[in-house]
């Protein structure tokens, strides 16, 4: 997918320092969309559309500053021709058990797209077990991070 000015590579998962469809439940999820930027000195914003198995949009994440926890050194800059990597990492235990698809969009600004390419790649997060321990009955919802909860007596 893309036009003259930029064209997707890969998209590959990668979990355990290995690229797999079936990533362990408890463990860090990062996506890794290789691209040609074809048209030098133009600002690119890569983003991605994560859905589960019914096509519920999960989330939507991009590289720019206000949607992410660390800066990314090539948001806002203008990229020369070449081969550029964009990874974008989950944390474990974020994501309830399934199937999950990503889409990949590319953009010169937020009001102007350059592709949208929807069910690129596919993978299973596989419960473990985990998260098993007290509850083996199934658990609701899209994600299911592990949370902190603290109990006090208040009187």
């Amino acid at each position: 997918p893309g036009d003259e000015r930029l064209r997707l590579k890969a998209v590959r998962i990668i979990s355990a320092d290995k690229v797999t469809g079936e990533v362990d439940i408890s463990k860090e999820i990062q996506i890794e969309i290789d691209y040609w930027n074809l048209e030098p000195d133009k600002r690119r914003i890569v983003g991605i559309h994560l859905y589960n198995s019914m096509g519920v949009c999960v989330l939507i994440s991009a590289n720019w500053p206000s949607g992410i926890i660390t800066p990314d050194p090539w948001y806002d800059l203008p990229y020369p021709r070449g081969v550029f990597r964009s990874t974008c990492t989950l944390p474990g235990n974020f994501l309830n058990d399934g199937l999950y698809t990503i889409g990949v969009a590319f953009a010169v600004s937020q009001t102007e797209n350059i592709v949208f390419a929807r069910d690129v790649i596919s993978f299973w997060v596989i419960d473990t077990g985990s998260m098993r321990k007290e509850y083996s009955g199934q658990w609701s919802g899209v994600i299911r991070p592990r949370l902190d909860w603290k109990t006090i007596q208040i009187s």
